[in-house]
């Protein structure tokens, strides 16, 4: 699969879409006429955009983003905002108690091949609070 499409095929996976006028853009510009792209169903779950407006919006009112480096094979999975557990106790008014469970993905470099992996950990484990070791941080899903 060529590049571009497997990048979009990844973000797709993660929930993002195209909106309807990105869609128009990603079948025009970037010639996907025969492959299959997702409408999304809300800024939420990610945009994808093909047009330069639509990109320099989106890099606008992003809260956070996820990178495809198709050349290393990897994902910066940048959609979290991160505290200390000093933090996080503090701000988020939470019990000292609150179960943390280590993290043991970079997730600014999460491999392709690992990426399935990485999911079903969020996936099986909704609403638990993760700390990665190599940022010293606890990671929070944005919402």
């Amino acid at each position: 699969m060529p590049p571009l499409k497997t990048a979009i095929s990844l973000l797709q996976f993660t929930g993002a879409g195209f909106n309807e006028s990105e869609m128009k853009a990603a079948l025009n510009i970037l010639e996907l006429a025969d492959f299959k792209i997702n409408e999304t169903t809300g800024r939420n779950d990610g945009l994808i955009s093909a047009s330069e407006k639509g990109i320099k919006e989106t890099e606008q009112w992003e809260e956070g983003r996820v990178t495809i480096n198709i050349e290393s094979k990897s994902i910066n999975f940048n959609v979290f905002s991160e505290s200390t557990k000093e933090e996080y106790f503090e701000d988020y008014e939470v019990e000292k108690d609150t179960v943390i469970e280590d993290l043991s993905f970079d997730i600014a470099n999460i491999k392709f091949d690992e990426f399935d992996n990485f999911s079903k950990i969020f996936e099986d484990n909704e609403g638990v609070v993760f700390f990665v070791k190599e940022t010293n941080k606890i990671i929070i899903p944005i919402e």
